[in-house]
């Protein structure tokens, strides 16, 4: 389906039909008593009323109206409600942001401005978060260490790196949370090496690293495989600065072995940790699917059920096991669970930003105005990569549909339906930006390298762990994620 992602952001569900997603008009609103609420001034217990009388009516999704609430919400001093508010207004656009950007500055909340970068963080949204950067800069306002951190975030998180450095080189004054969240963008787009030399700089302009920083220094690590960096790194946290590694360090150090094939070294080190917990058996997991120890894998996963038996992830990932071990009756028997207990797998989707506007798409979705036009070309562009070579990975659905459905399934994945809109409507050989909430399948990744070459053009990927790059045929991860 295609929908604002500002919505299903603010109210995801694991137990959400992609019909219980979309976006319907407004319901008839000129009978409603808000409009005198709104017109009782900036207060926020008025402003409170609305927003709740919106949600109950299902009139939510009144962009004029959220739109109004915001500004009313800012012009009262009150940034965290306004962010808030701008999580649930549909297609947000460079008006709205014009509008908060000015009231912000006008009831002394200058520097505020930082957190309307927060939302084009999350959702990729390039364009808007440039439009909005140009804005600050416009308008005089000093880019001090919260902002420019936002920028680096911002920046970072929707696939543009030169960007973040940039903005972090030009920056008088950096502290702790500036030079760890550069280094956070090096290693999300696999940049280990940068990230650690970036690390190394950091001591040498004596800031001293935090926890945070060395989760995503270790994290930076395990992604481009740099093992004997990442253990120095570990060692070096209470060695050195008298920290106590935690659960978020631990759950690195197990990533970092595991990808690496050390799947030995990774369980005897989960073996060292007091009560390991559901993050670091979903990291083992990972690492044993990757390296087909099934067997293992099969241990994680049940670690995991055992742990949180109302998490649906937990059984579709121990199905998968069992189905790539040829095991199909338990296969069958963690369905049956997952019946009993009315569990439903999350839903996959991927999102894209065209002019300005956020569009959504889910696997096989047919309710973009354009259905017709995107399917035919995308399967043009699957006609012409299988020409050149590619062959679909149908293990990536093996668990879950007859043979018979496997390659409509693989074919229809969100991110191909999203890259052919983008391929559609941006003609100018610019790069198409993707994010996807759910980790990439292999049968998609190995498919966009192809469609990077056959349609020579750059494609970014950000999945739920980290950046992809596509450019001629080849992903910067190296085939290492």
């Amino acid at each position: 389906m295609v929908a604002t992602a500002t919505n299903l952001l603010s109210r995801p569900s694991v137990t959400q039909s992609p019909s219980s997603l979309s976006l319907s008009s407004s319901p008839s609103t000129s009978s409603l008593g808000y409009q005198a609420l709104l017109r009782a001034g900036p207060r926020l217990k008025p402003l409170r009323q609305v927003h709740a009388y919106l949600i109950v009516t299902g009139a939510y999704r009144s962009r004029s109206l959220l739109t109004k609430l915001a500004a009313l919400a800012c012009t009262a001093k009150s940034i965290a409600y306004t962010r808030k508010l701008c999580l649930f207004i549909p297609d947000p656009d460079s008006y709205l942001f014009n509008t908060l950007i000015r009231i912000s500055s006008k009831v002394g909340f200058q520097y505020d401005a930082v957190i309307f970068f927060n939302p084009c963080a999350q959702l990729g949204a390039l364009e808007l978060g440039s439009w909005v950067h140009d804005y600050v800069i416009d308008h005089g306002f000093e880019v001090n260490v919260n902002l420019g951190t936002a920028l680096i975030n911002m920046y970072s998180r929707c696939g543009n790196l030169r960007k973040a450095r940039e903005v972090f080189d030009e920056m008088r004054y950096k502290n702790v949370v500036a030079w760890t969240a550069i280094i956070s963008g090096y290693g999300i787009h696999g940049c280990g090496e940068e990230a650690v030399e970036l690390y190394n700089l950091m001591k040498d302009y004596g800031t001293l690293p935090n926890e945070i920083t060395f989760v995503t220094l270790l994290s930076a690590c395990a992604h481009a495989g740099m093992v004997n960096e990442g253990r120095e790194i570990y060692e070096s946290i209470r060695r050195d600065y008298g920290l106590v590694p935690g659960t978020a360090h631990h759950v690195c150090m197990v990533d970092l072995l595991g990808r690496a094939g050390l799947l030995n070294k990774a369980f005897d080190f989960i073996e060292e940790v007091k009560r390991p917990g559901p993050a670091i058996w979903t990291a083992i997991l990972g690492a044993c699917k990757m390296h087909k120890n099934y067997d293992l894998a099969v241990h994680a996963a049940e670690k995991l059920l055992a742990l949180e038996p109302e998490n649906p992830g937990h059984y579709v990932m121990l199905s998968n096991v069992y189905a790539l071990a040829g095991k199909m009756d338990r296969v069958e028997t963690v369905r049956n669970m997952m019946k009993k207990r009315r569990l439903r797998k999350h839903v996959g989707y991927s999102i894209i930003e065209i002019d300005h506007k956020t569009c959504l798409f889910s696997m096989g979705d047919k309710s973009h105005p354009e259905t017709n036009e995107i399917y035919r070309y995308l399967d043009d562009l699957m006609r012409k990569i299988s020409e050149a070579g590619y062959v679909p990975a149908q293990e990536s659905v093996l668990h879950e549909l007859e043979e018979e459905e496997r390659e409509y399934a693989l074919r229809y994945h969100s991110e191909k339906l999203a890259i052919a809109f983008g391929l559609l409507k941006v003609k100018d050989g610019s790069s198409i930006r993707i994010v996807k909430n759910l980790r990439m399948c292999e049968d998609c990744h190995l498919a966009i390298k192809f469609i990077s070459t056959v349609a020579n053009r750059e494609i970014i990927v950000r999945d739920k762990l980290r950046f992809h790059h596509f450019k001629d045929g080849v992903c910067s991860c190296g085939d290492y994620w």
